[in-house]
């Protein structure tokens, strides 16, 4: 998987335990606000524990992009619950350098596909009312979206029935 970006060349591959150490450089990289549109809270340093269940594919799937070596983006689709009920929850990071270049619509689609393969009818992230980006990055998709407020946070609800019945999942992660 593929992406050129400007005249780089951005390969997308899944992420798994070897990763640990460039995805925390990763993160250092990335400015205080950054980290905090992603994971909705303060921390200046992911503990060990939360970066190795980010890559654990018993959880969910998670896809890093590289770019000479160094990991300069992270997607993760989080299975939520043990029904049939819980959407999948969607979290990207994208260090501030690639930031605006495509790289968070380019591994959200690879998500979305994932989760299709995975009969997911549907996904949601947790985002701040002021995360502009991801705001219009989810809008931008092209599918339903089912917005719902909860004490300062917004859950946005992706639908992906309609993607299912067409059978598109190896569209979207184009």
């Amino acid at each position: 998987m593929t992406l050129h970006v400007v005249e780089e060349t951005v390969l997308w591959r899944p992420a798994d335990a070897a990763d640990l150490d460039a995805i925390a450089a990763m993160h250092d990289r990335c400015s205080d606000e950054t980290r905090f549109r992603r994971y909705n809270s303060g921390l200046t340093r992911l503990p060990h524990r939360l970066l190795e269940r980010l890559v654990d594919p018993r959880l969910g799937v998670s896809l890093v992009a590289e770019v000479d070596g160094a990991i300069v983006a992270m997607g993760n689709l989080m299975w939520c619950g043990a029904d049939d009920t819980t959407p999948a929850e969607l979290g990207l990071l994208v260090e501030d350098a690639w930031q605006s270049r495509g790289l968070g619509t380019a591994v959200t689609r690879r998500l979305l596909a994932a989760a299709l393969d995975a009969e997911c009818d549907s996904i949601h992230a947790l985002v701040r009312p002021d995360n502009v980006p991801m705001l219009r990055l989810l809008g931008g998709l092209d599918l339903p979206l089912r917005r719902e407020w909860d004490d300062g946070t917004l859950t946005v609800t992706v639908d992906l029935a309609a993607k299912m019945e067409e059978g598109v999942a190896s569209s979207l992660g184009r």
